[in-house]
């Protein structure tokens, strides 16, 4: 999220240096609570301002991760100790996340877990860093986070270098079957944020690389409610494909915009992970393009019936299938009690040494799409098997078109003009 406040460097090490002194006094967190035994994270999650709908699915996806993991016996490394979470809103803003992040450490969690929002995510990182407190970012994309030594620091999700690859492989593969015409000229709209000018630079990096023309490079400010001018402009240089960077609201009023505007690339991209985008723009979510970190259908090597398993309790508990952004807590939070089995202690070194260590697979938890199924770090901290998939919003349901292995229905391209679907 684009920053509201500007961080000082002497109101960063003023906290910094608060929480670590609070930190030190407390001494390693208590596992005992009454008469449970209880290891506590900090989900440090927007869960309300404009990122609360990827923060509160991220959190659901963490509590049926605890719900599972408590039912089977919690920690056992740790004498049976029950995971619990305590939520600390960042609201979407950084000076908020570093609040947040403070008191989650003065109340003594054992690591963090958070935090949507790349520009939150910067700051909140460097808290937990100051206090040698284990952070797993699961959603953030922008490749700084990871690229400043930290090492309390691990990342699950794909980072933006391989979201704007994949996206660009899988928009070069598609092909018209009647005129055999690709993709040739692109546009990338996107939010001037952290998150969204990580993604730009990408594109502009590399979009020849895959054969295209970047023809336009569109920003546009959050929480803009109106995206009609910014539409107009990227209309009037006809682009074969447009390429979206933005969260949910822009998603929604993209769709709806270029629908009023009668504008008809040969197809478009745009962030459709989850069903509330299919029920808030009803039949117009069809024909869209979407990245994808997950989905209902997704068969995964090993992991499949699990997989479904999760989805089917996730939907009987919250009252829709599972997306991305739920995933990447549920796994994440699998991580957090991988690590703290073989750890077999809360002492944040020893925490962070086991973090390093991971080797996640299906059995242990992890139901992402990743290179040989695992969840494995490298010595950035970033999941080095993380992948993405890119798939299309078909009859009101999120399939995936590529890459092959993952495939679970043939993309319709071109996308039909407006005045032409059923």
């Amino acid at each position: 999220m684009k920053a509201k406040q500007t961080i000082t460097r002497r109101r960063f090490l003023k906290t910094a240096g608060v929480t670590a002194a609070a930190f030190t006094l407390s001494g390693v967190p208590t596992i005992i609570r009454g008469k449970e035994k209880i290891v506590e994270f900090g989900a440090v999650e927007p869960l309300t301002g404009r990122g609360a709908k990827w923060g509160t699915v991220v959190v659901q996806g963490e509590e049926l991760a605890i719900s599972e993991i408590n039912e089977a016996g919690g920690i056992k490394s740790l004498g049976g100790a029950k995971l619990a979470m305590s939520k600390h809103d960042t609201e979407s803003k950084p000076e908020t996340g570093i609040t947040a992040a403070e008191r989650a450490i003065q109340k003594g969690v054992i690591a963090i877990l958070g935090t949507a929002g790349s520009s939150v995510a910067m700051v909140v990182t460097q808290v937990a860093e100051k206090n040698k407190m284990p952070m797993i970012v699961v959603t953030p994309q922008d490749p700084k986070i990871m690229q400043r030594g930290f090492k309390y620091t691990f990342r699950v999700t794909a980072n933006a270098e391989i979201f704007v690859p994949g996206e660009l492989a899988a928009i070069a593969s598609l092909v018209d079957k009647k005129t055999k015409k690709k993709v040739k000229t692109i546009a990338h709209m996107y939010e001037d944020s952290a998150y969204g000018q990580a993604e730009n630079a990408i594109y502009n990096r590399d979009a020849s690389k895959y054969g295209f023309e970047l023809i336009l490079s569109q920003a546009y400010p959050g929480g803009t409610t109106d995206l009609t001018p910014y539409v107009n402009k990227i209309k009037a240089l006809n682009p074969d494909f447009v390429g979206l960077t933005g969260f949910f609201f822009d998603t929604c009023n993209f769709v709806r915009t270029i629908k009023e505007q009668n504008f008809n690339p040969m197809g478009y991209l745009i962030e459709g992970n989850s069903d509330e985008f299919i029920t808030e723009t009803k039949k117009d979510s069809n024909f869209a393009f979407t990245y994808l970190l997950w989905n209902e259908g997704i068969k995964i090597p090993g992991t499949e019936k699990r997989a479904m398993e999760v989805n089917e309790r996730f939907k009987k508990q919250f009252g829709m299938n599972m997306d991305g952004w739920a995933m990447l807590g549920y796994v994440s939070t699998y991580v957090l009690k991988d690590a703290l089995e073989r750890a077999a202690s809360t002492d944040p070194d020893k925490l962070r040494k086991a973090l390093s260590e991971t080797n996640l697979t299906g059995p242990k938890g992890n139901i992402m799409a990743a290179k040989g199924g695992r969840v494995q770090f490298d010595d950035k901290g970033e999941n080095k098997n993380a992948i993405i998939m890119f798939g299309q919003i078909l009859n009101g349901k999120r399939e995936v078109t590529w890459p092959a292995e993952y495939k679970t229905a043939e993309p319709v391209f071109p996308v039909p003009k407006w005045g032409e679907r059923p």
